[in-house]
């Protein structure tokens, strides 16, 4: 969370050299943190609070961690509370969903309920908060349901 508190705070520093957020930005990947609970906060309020900063490119579809092709991965990230790569989690992840959220959460859900709009694309009233929310929340949900009603004793 310090990384994200530093990048958050830069924005009262009066005539900010944008090379720092880029630098903060472009630390991520070399280190594998851009696909962490933290590195998706950074990279969202980066991309909002500084949209002339330089994101690194290839790390998410169209340079956005909540286009549709990476709402998967972003659940995934955020539920297990790790990092994830192409080939699976990654890091100390342990696979197993945290009992506490991440900070992230609410930085995402942010950005989601900002962006809330219907699909365009189709005749589909759905939000992509929604989307998300059934991704991320309630498919894992209804999983689990499904695993406890199935493992109960007869």
């Amino acid at each position: 969370m310090t990384l994200y508190e530093t990048l958050a705070t830069l924005t009262q520093i009066k005539d900010l050299d944008l090379e720092y957020v880029n630098l903060l930005v472009q630390r991520l990947e070399p280190f594998k943190l851009s696909k962490t609970p933290e590195g998706l906060a950074i990279w969202l309020t980066a991309s909002t609070l500084f949209p002339e900063a330089k994101l690194p490119k290839g790390v998410w579809n169209h340079n956005d961690p909540l286009s549709s092709k990476d709402r998967g991965t972003v659940a995934k990230i955020l539920r297990d509370n790790g990092a994830q790569t192409e080939d699976g989690p990654a890091g100390n992840s342990t696979g197993a969903a945290q009992s506490s959220p991440s900070f992230a959460w609410s930085i995402i859900l942010a950005h989601l309920y900002k962006r809330h709009k219907p699909s365009k694309k189709s005749d589909e009233k759905v939000s992509d908060f929604e989307k998300f929310w059934l991704e991320a929340v309630d498919r894992k949900l209804s999983t689990f349901g499904l695993l406890s009603y199935v493992q109960r004793p007869s």
